[in-house]
């Protein structure tokens, strides 16, 4: 909270006693109902929104009562950072100061928590909220720059408003949002889901904007809200806040309190810079607790229109030193700081420091500056500095800082821009990405832009680290457009880090595009690593997309390239890419094919000492084995990926490695403990924000509810796979889901939508060319309509139908069967068998029916399976985690 003076004597407050009691009764009833309650105070700047605010907090905040307050402020340019006023919060919450580095604020983050949640449960806590305080060791060991991170996002605000719904659990919790004109949509909407997370608490959220607010929808939670307008103060307001400054007894002349009234229009801040004007003239003198009034000098000239006319005046007043001193100050900022004008003055000077006396004229000068700024109230002490071991200051009028930069001749700005940004590289900042971005502005306007694209580039790496992809996305955005088409080297760095954030959130086509122009310039500068890089992302993307043959086509492209290179660890990844894609598209021998490409990539790997990529690849031998019916091999390479996997702390890999080793499990009839792993790799790939695994293992666990009996859960899991796999446009995993989702519904007799689902999964394998989800789609809709049939026959006294094309579904059986055979998986001919077999008995031909079922179960035997299980969408390759 500010202190209001003007001139060293305190500003009154007068003439908000209704606003008071509204807010005052707001905390009353948020206190008596604990239930969350919304006030919104608006009104034009410099109203007294600020004002009201302190001067409520410190009525109720006495020390008597159990009230707690936290305070943040959107920033004006919030570049896609939604939690940023978050981030305030947080700091204000485990007191940690801006002069604190990372490793004092991680230890406070963490003795601070320890006293609220322990175990794995600390871990957790301690990587969500960092990553919401920005801290970067919150989130290197999860990789953040690799994976998609909305739903690790997700549980970080959850976790912050858990930690304030503990907060309001001891009392009343009051959270000041200012400038909600700046919010963006995202942070809006995180205010409104911490009212909605907190609404039976007794929290009252105060939103400060210029016009009145609008908070996203809460769902069906009503939290009271009141609005408070506030309008300019009457003009007997005006005249006893003139009568707060005056020496007692000392008239208030018509004339003084018109020109208040009408150049303040009942503005306290206005009013504050007008009086500040008239002590500047002389026409007011402070004295030591009251201020006299010099007519005189009041009646000797007209005060300006206006602030801008009154900020003029004020700012030509100054001398030539001062003038100097406050133009570079505008330049830093609204916020600057005093040893770097002096840097910047000295720079600008001819003078020569003299050995002898030891002498600086320059920072003597500055100094006199800056005491005048600070004795005129032009500028103000700033608390809580940016910089370590800075004294930071503020101008009190933005109208003054707008007229100092204005007066500023074109040919000047560029240099003094050049020169801060010359300083502020060698500060040291509490906020790096921050710093570069604030370096990198005042580089572009002073009319270096490719340096200032570095410094975009810098903050963006760092944006990566902390898990703030859209911030991330928005500079590498930036620095593009500041480079020149001649600057490759630069332009690569960029279009690549921006071409996978854009992968990450789904714009596939918009990262195909970047990786287009990320071959053309690695050609332009004959670098076939980057030319590489470009074919292999574009081969990921069409793979996923379903598009095989151009997928086969860039990565053979590219695997030529580098093995003319000698590039030893792209040769690695695009076998790896090359064995998935065959395994996607099930050719014949397809999983013979795809094992060998996958032993030379591991081979590579190890020669690499590459340890994480030899566990993916592991996992993806243990899926090939798992269709070949080797379980017993699946489940040792799974359980060595696994160890793996833990001791490098890879969470993501541990994810995937657990979903192949629950299919193994699973297609062995060990339900329940498939089950278990496939829960624990939901919260890993929740926990890391890998939407991808994510909707695979819903999926997988919604198959095996089916399988345990509980529909209702396993009907709940499949859609919402389906409509992640939509979101990430993910044809394959939104192919196997709906498949599973259609057997669920015929167990459960929705026959109609099962056979749509069952269609749906059909078209996507046949647009994508995906054989071996052509050939279990092909059973399933049998096993559906046999279903159908028998649920006819159970219900009905009538004979069946003659509606059932069966001579259709065994000519489906029998692509079925001769898909399996051509992919070489084992594991889906004993399904296919069974499902023959019981369409054979449907169809009155018993005999044939009982020696389909004795090979199918004579195959189960062989594969050392427990009980009959289906096939899911388990053994699957996985996406890469390069």
């Amino acid at each position: 909270m500010y202190e209001y003076q003007v001139f060293g004597t305190q500003t009154p407050f007068v003439g908000r006693r209704v606003e008071m009691e509204t807010l005052y009764n707001a905390m009353r009833q948020a206190a008596l109902e604990q239930k969350a309650h919304i006030v919104n105070i608006h009104g034009q700047a410099g109203i007294g929104k600020d004002r009201l605010t302190d001067e409520f907090i410190r009525l109720v905040d006495s020390g008597k009562r159990r009230v707690k307050v936290y305070r943040a402020r959107f920033p004006e340019r919030e570049l896609g950072t939604p939690f940023a006023a978050f981030t305030q919060i947080l700091r204000q919450r485990f007191r940690i100061e801006h002069q604190d580095t990372d490793a004092q604020a991680r230890d406070k983050l963490i003795a601070d928590l320890a006293r609220i949640v322990d175990g794995a449960r600390l871990n957790d806590a301690t990587h969500l909220l960092g990553t919401l305080l920005q801290l970067p060791f919150a989130t290197k060991a999860l990789d953040a720059e690799r994976i998609d991170t909305r739903q690790f996002l997700r549980r970080a605000y959850r976790t912050c408003f858990n930690l304030l719904r503990t907060e309001a659990s001891r009392g009343i919790l009051i959270i000041v949002f200012d400038r909600w004109g700046s919010a963006s949509d995202a942070a809006r909407q995180l205010v409104a889901d911490m009212m909605t997370s907190l609404a039976q608490s007794p929290v009252v959220a105060v939103i400060l904007s210029h016009e009145r607010a609008v908070l996203p929808p809460m769902g069906d939670l009503f939290v009271p809200s009141v609005t408070i307008q506030l309008r300019p103060l009457e003009d007997r307001h005006i005249r006893r806040i003139l009568e707060g400054f005056l020496e007692p007894g000392t008239e208030i002349t018509p004339e003084l309190l018109d020109l208040c009234i009408t150049r303040s229009a009942g503005v306290p801040r206005d009013l504050e810079n007008v009086l500040r004007l008239l002590v500047q003239r002389s026409a007011i003198r402070p004295g030591e607790s009251r201020w006299t009034v010099d007519l005189d000098r009041l009646r000797a000239r007209p005060v300006p229109e206006n602030m801008t006319g009154i900020a003029r005046e004020r700012v030509f007043s100054l001398g030539a030193p001062e003038r100097q001193y406050l133009e570079a100050a505008a330049i830093l900022g609204c916020h600057y700081w005093h040893r770097g004008v002096v840097s910047m003055l000295r720079a600008l000077s001819d003078e020569v420091i003299d050995p002898v006396d030891g002498g600086d004229p320059i920072l003597e000068g500055a100094d006199r500056s800056r005491n005048l700024a600070l004795e005129l109230e032009m500028v103000q002490p700033v608390l809580g500095a940016t910089l370590q071991g800075e004294n930071e200051l503020g101008f009190v009028s933005n109208h003054e800082r707008d007229e100092l930069l204005h007066g500023l001749r074109s040919a000047e700005r560029p240099i003094l821009h050049r020169l801060a940004a010359q300083w502020m590289k060698h500060a040291k900042p509490h906020e790096p990405a921050a710093w570069r971005i604030a370096i990198a502005d005042q580089l572009a306007h002073g009319q270096k832009t490719e340096e200032a694209a570095r410094h975009l580039l810098a903050a963006a790496e760092f944006a990566q680290e902390v898990f703030n992809n859209s911030r991330a996305i928005e500079l590498y955005r930036r620095a593009l457009s500041l480079l020149g088409p001649d600057n490759a080297e630069d332009r690569l760095v960029a279009l690549s880090g921006l071409a996978w954030l854009l992968l990450l959130a789904g714009d596939y086509s918009g990262a195909a595009s970047l990786y287009q122009q990320c071959c053309a310039l690695g050609k332009v500068i004959e670098s076939p690593k980057h030319v590489v890089a470009g074919l292999a992302h574009l081969g990921k993307i069409q793979r996923s997309e379903g598009r095989y043959i151009e997928a086969r086509r860039h990565f053979d492209r590219a695997l030529a390239l580098a093995e003319a290179n000698e590039e030893i660890a792209a040769i690695a990844g695009l076998k790896e890419d090359l064995g998935k894609l065959i395994w996607h598209v099930g050719a014949k021998n397809a999983y013979q094919e795809a094992m060998e490409f996958f032993l030379q990539s591991m081979a590579l790997y190890h020669e690499q000492g590459d340890e994480k990529n030899v566990a993916r690849c592991l996992t993806d031998v243990a899926n090939i084995q798992l269709l070949q019916g080797r379980t017993q091999d699946a489940e040792a390479c799974h359980r060595q990926a696994l160890e793996l996997r833990r001791n490098m702390g890879d969470r993501r890999g541990e994810a995937m490695t657990l979903i192949g080793l629950g299919a193994t499990l699973h297609d062995r009839g060990e339900l329940h403990e498939a089950r278990n792993l496939w829960t624990d790799a939901l919260r890993l790939a929740t926990e890391v924000g890998d939407r991808t695994l994510y909707a695979q293992t819903l999926s997988n666990l919604g198959e095996s509810g089916r399988l345990l009996g509980d529909y209702d859960t396993a009907d709940r899991l499949l859609r919402e796979a389906e409509e992640v796999a939509h979101e990430l446009k993910n044809r394959r995993i939104l192919g196997y889901s709906l498949r599973n989702h259609a057997d669920l519904l015929a167990v459960m007799g929705q026959f109609a939508r099962a056979e749509d689902l069952c269609e749906e999964a059909i078209r996507i394998a046949e647009e994508t060319g995906n054989n071996h989800l052509f050939a279990i789609c092909l059973r399933t809709r049998t096993e559906i309509m046999c279903r159908k049939a028998v649920a006819a026959q159970t219900g009905s006294t009538l004979p069946m139908p003659t509606t059932y094309d069966f001579r259709r579904a065994e000519e489906d059986l029998d692509e079925a069967f001769r898909l399996i055979d051509e992919i070489g998986d084992k594991l889906a001919l004993h399904k296919t068998l069974d499902a023959k077999s019981k369409l054979l008995a449907l169809t009155n031909r018993p005999d044939e029916a009982a020696i389909l079922q004795q090979e199918a179960h004579q195959v189960r035997e062989q594969l050392g399976f427990r009980a009959e299980a289906p096939i899911v969408a388990v053994a699957l390759p996985q996406e890469d985690d390069r």
